[in-house]
C-alpha cells in the first residue's frame, strides 16, 4: 500500500505542475487581455501547488479505496483546485474548466449507471435553484459560472450530495 501511496503522491505532485502552468497561463492571458499587470503577480509556487493536490489525491486513495472512480475524484480534484484559484484571484469560474468538471461527471455515470436519475437529479435542482436565486437578486447574489459549477457538481455527485456540497459552499462563503 505505502508504495501505491507514494506513487500516487508523485503523481500527485507531477500534475499539481501541470496546474501550476496552466495557472500562469491563465493569468497571462488574462494581463494581455485587460492590459493590467496585476494579473502577472499571481504566481504559485509549483512545490506549494503540488503538495496540495498530492496530499489531497493520497487522501483520496485512503478513504476511497483503489478504484477507477478513486481516479475520477483525483482529476476532478485538480480541476476544482483551478477554479478555486482562479475564482479567489478574478471572481470568475472559466467555462473550460466547467464543462470539464461536466465531463467528468458524464463519465462517472458511464462506470455507475444506476445513479443516473440522480445525478441528473441533481445537476438539475442545483440549476433551478441557482437561477431562481439569481433571477430574484437579478445577478448580484450570484454569477452565472457558480450556477454552471454547482449544475457540474450535482452531475457529478448526485443530488443528497450536491445539496450537502451547496450548504457547506453556503457556510464557507458566509
Amino acid at each position: 500500500k505505502l508504495l501505491i501511496y507514494g506513487a500516487v503522491l508523485v503523481a500527485g505532485m507531477i500534475y499539481g505542475s501541470f496546474l501550476n502552468i496552466y495557472m500562469e497561463y491563465f493569468f497571462q492571458k488574462r494581463a494581455v487581455k485587460k492590459n493590467h499587470k496585476q494579473y502577472l503577480k499571481k504566481r504559485f509556487d509549483i512545490l506549494t501547488l503540488g503538495a496540495v493536490n498530492s496530499i489531497l489525491w493520497v487522501l483520496t486513495f485512503v478513504f476511497c479505496g483503489y478504484s477507477a472512480d478513486s481516479i475520477l475524484s483525483c482529476f476532478v480534484i485538480l480541476i476544482l483546485l483551478a477554479v478555486s484559484i482562479i475564482d479567489w484571484h478574478i471572481f470568475e469560474i472559466p467555462a473550460k474548466l466547467t464543462l470539464l468538471f461536466a465531463i467528468m461527471g458524464s463519465i462517472r455515470l458511464v462506470f455507475d449507471w444506476t445513479r443516473c436519475y440522480n445525478a441528473i437529479a441533481g445537476g438539475a435542482a442545483a440549476l433551478i435553484f441557482l437561477l431562481f436565486f439569481y433571477w430574484i437578486t437579478k445577478g448580484k447574489g450570484i454569477g452565472g459560472g457558480d450556477i454552471k459549477l454547482m449544475a457540474a457538481a450535482g452531475l457529478y455527485l448526485g443530488f443528497e450530495c450536491c445539496i450537502v456540497a451547496f450548504l457547506f459552499g453556503c457556510v464557507y462563503a458566509c
